[in-house]
């Protein structure tokens, strides 16, 4: 075990500045910490002041504060902020493997831990080495798996117990919202099946931890979004949550649809072998004891985050990373019991049996082995400086006071001039122009008319979205330097 966790700190750690490039909404995040540092305000900021819906709430405190802090201690830069989220990533590892500990033994939940690290489709690596929610919300989820357990094994629970799940799962949903649009339903349909068919436990076990997530959310989101701007910019926060939720969290697409089911029953998921875990988990939970009604929860909590993936969300594959996180502990144990099966039966029935049995572990570990290389690979071979790049030219050549355009948030955590972004409501009609065909969404941005600026820089994020397209044909402004995907613009 610590020479597995040995390996995977070296792997999470190597290049960390490198890989991956720092992008939109890693940079994007950094500007709430950056800025508290620098102004003592917990809020995104551009050229006309500080913006106080977007960042802050996509990502909570419990990553942003963490980072702040290092920022505190070792600076300001991108190496100390991912150093916090690394260490997010060996406490969901370790949490993982408890919980595959405590339900299946400890040989599955090794392979349960070696699945989350290896599998291309979840990114864990990708994602726990750079500031984003996913990993933290996985670790604080997991946290209130474990004890939420602890009060189904007391038989009667303790309310302490409970509370205490709650607060864990009520900081996952802070970390990432997306987790909060989940447990509460997970909770209530576990609840439903326990009053229908296991009949072990009283509704409290499940109003106590779903009441305190719920507060929790609705307390951040009136300390952060409420206060900071009072009660008179309420009905425009509600309205920014809005656009954002149809934007990309409440989506019904038809082509969306096909293509997430694509994805979840394609090979970067568990080899194609996700669906079938998933079922084989609701056969576990048959049982009518603890240990079944705790698989109930983790296949309900994976069975809606899929729904939700599926046929209610834009279906970006990261929206897909809790259930797949969790369906690693199926996806083990299906293995497991697949290969033990085989080997008895190799056994008992000779001849080429055995030489079949070994050649099928051979085939597992070798498609493990496959996915993780490719990641350690992309981690070694990273060499992209091009933010950075940018930003030093930026921070050289252009004056002081001067303003510069972009959609590259992650130039305004690396440089220290001053930019403007579209405001938030561009972002959900760019992410509908992109996902969903609705193409004319992103004509009509002028942002001469809103912030006057003298440079523009267009990167990947604005490449991608062609949101200044118009401005480039019709002001015709003169090229200055080039950095990668990074081009910057003198305008007239």
């Amino acid at each position: 075990m610590l020479v597995g966790l040995g390996a995977l700190t070296f792997i999470a750690t190597y290049h960390l500045g490198l890989y991956p490039t720092i992008w939109f909404d890693e940079g994007s995040l950094l500007h709430v910490p950056k800025n508290l540092i620098l102004y003592g305000a917990y809020a995104d900021r551009s050229s006309e002041g500080l913006r106080y819906f977007g960042p802050t709430i996509g990502v909570g405190p419990t990553v942003l504060l963490p980072v702040a802090l290092a920022f505190k201690i070792a600076g300001i830069g991108l190496i100390p902020a991912r150093l916090v989220i690394v260490g997010y990533l060996l406490t969901a590892v370790l949490l993982l493997g408890e919980a595959g500990r405590r339900q299946y033994g400890t040989a599955t939940a090794g392979l349960a831990a070696i699945l989350l690290v290896a599998t291309p489709g979840i990114d864990f690596l990708y994602l726990g080495r750079q500031v984003a929610g996913e990993v933290p919300g996985l670790a604080y989820l997991l946290l209130g798996v474990l004890l939420w357990w602890r009060a189904v094994d007391s038989g009667h629970g303790r309310v302490r117990t409970l509370g205490l799940a709650g607060l864990a799962f009520g900081l996952a949903a802070v970390t990432k919202n997306q987790l909060g649009l989940l447990l509460v339903p997970t909770l209530a349909l576990t609840g439903v099946l326990d009053r229908l068919y296991y009949r072990r436990l009283a509704p409290w076990h499940y109003l106590i931890p779903a009441a305190v997530t719920a507060g929790l959310v609705l307390v951040e989101y009136a300390v952060l979004l409420i206060l900071p701007s009072g009660l008179g910019h309420l009905g425009e926060t509600i309205a920014l949550w809005r656009n954002a939720s149809t934007g990309a969290i409440f989506v019904f697409s038809p082509g969306r649809v096909l293509a997430s089911l694509k994805f979840l029953a394609g090979p970067e998921v568990f080899g194609c072998w996700g669906i079938p875990a998933l079922f084989y988990s609701a056969i576990l939970a048959r049982e009518k004891n603890p240990g079944g009604l705790k698989q109930a929860f983790l296949t309900v909590f994976a069975a809606v985050g899929l729904a939700w993936y599926a046929f209610g969300s834009v279906g970006w594959p990261r929206y897909a990373f809790p259930s797949l996180a969790v369906m690693t502990l199926f996806t083990a144990r299906l293995t497991m019991d697949l290969l033990g099966s085989l080997w008895t039966l190799a056994r008992s029935r000779g001849d080429q049996w055995p030489a079949l049995a070994t050649a099928a572990i051979l085939a597992v570990t070798l498609a493990i082995g496959y996915g993780l290389g490719e990641q350690v690979q992309a981690i070694v071979r990273a060499a992209d400086m091009s933010p950075q790049e940018t930003a030093a030219y930026l921070d050289r050549t252009v004056p002081a006071g001067a303003i510069i355009e972009t959609w590259e948030p992650e130039l305004g955590f690396l440089s220290n001039r001053d930019f403007h972004y579209p405001p938030p409501s561009w972002l959900d009609r760019a992410v509908r122009a992109k996902w969903l065909a609705e193409t004319n969404l992103v004509l009509g941005y002028d942002p001469i008319a809103l912030a006057h600026p003298t440079y523009l820089v267009i990167g990947p994020f604005g490449q991608y979205t062609g949101l200044y397209d118009r401005l480039i044909a019709t002001e015709h402004p003169h090229r200055i330097a080039s950095f990668g995907q990074y081009d910057i613009y003198r305008l007239p």
